[in-house]
């Protein structure tokens, strides 16, 4: 499925001008998804009436998210209930809910049904976008502030044209020639991370614990860096130039990534 605010059809989109409660709310959502799924309406506010039993769908910041999951579903069907006087939803934050962004699908598609709760959880989040929603004249106006909250989330992703470095080692020695080889050329950031071997855990889980008598004593340390792709044959060269280090295979490993999209710099 695409965007969430692309599939939202203005039909979808209601303004509730009459005072509601929970109930009423849930009925309203019913009404508007038994049209579009051609299923019985009683049998849907049950399925939204079970979900809010297990926990208020109601959130933060006048957000709710009445949700279900129904076998009758064939299809997702999902819309936009406003209240600009709002209603009492046992919100987290005990104050009035005011957009409802209700959802019903198959009972099968559990990802699916989850990647469209997240998405519209993340989109309702974006600053602002509550309050005008509320103002807007009419659901023509509401539908095309969706679609510019979806752009502006959006992320323009460019060729970034780096590299992902990936050391690890367990020689102290080796570890600091590596570090200064690293931190010598001219690398975007870098940061190490100290851990031990799978082994090292899997000592700790019975099904493996006969593997070892003691347990193992192997501390790793993983050097991250990311360098400008035209950088990493040198950086490689420099790494292969450290004296003895071509017979030191076992005790060393080395990962080049080509990254499809780097951002921020944490540097040194």
């Amino acid at each position: 499925m695409s965007n969430i605010s692309e599939q939202l059809k203005k039909e979808s989109i209601r303004f509730l001008d009459e005072k509601m409660n929970k109930k009423l709310l849930l009925q309203a959502a019913a009404k508007e998804a038994a049209a579009a799924l051609n299923i019985d309406q009683e049998l849907i506010f049950q399925g939204l009436t079970e979900r809010e039993a297990l926990g208020s769908t109601g959130f933060e910041k006048g957000i709710a998210i009445p949700h279900c999951q129904l076998e009758e579903a064939d299809q997702f069907c999902f819309g936009l209930l406003l209240s600009r006087k709002g209603v009492s939803f046992d919100a987290l934050d005990g104050k009035k809910s005011r957009v409802f962004f209700y959802i019903v699908g198959p009972k099968e598609e559990r990802q699916e049904h989850i990647r469209i709760l997240s998405s519209a959880s993340r989109l309702l989040s974006t600053p602002g976008l509550i309050d005008a929603l509320l103002q807007a004249d009419d659901e023509s106006g509401v539908q095309e502030l969706l679609l510019k909250a979806s752009l502006g989330n959006q992320v323009n992703i460019e060729n970034s044209e780096k590299m992902l470095f990936q050391i690890t080692t367990a020689n102290d020695t080796l570890f600091n020639q590596l570090l200064e080889t690293a931190v010598a050329q001219e690398i975007e950031s870098i940061v190490v991370l100290d851990g031990e071997s799978a082994s090292g855990y899997l000592y700790h889980l019975p099904l493996f614990a006969s593997f070892w008598n003691d347990r193992p004593e192997q501390q790793r340390r993983l050097i991250l860096l990311t360098v400008d792709k035209g950088l990493a044959n040198n950086l490689i060269r420099e790494i292969y130039m450290i004296p003895g280090i071509e017979k030191m295979t076992d005790e060393f490993q080395l990962n080049v990534v080509n990254l499809y999209f780097s951002s921020g710099n944490l540097g040194l």
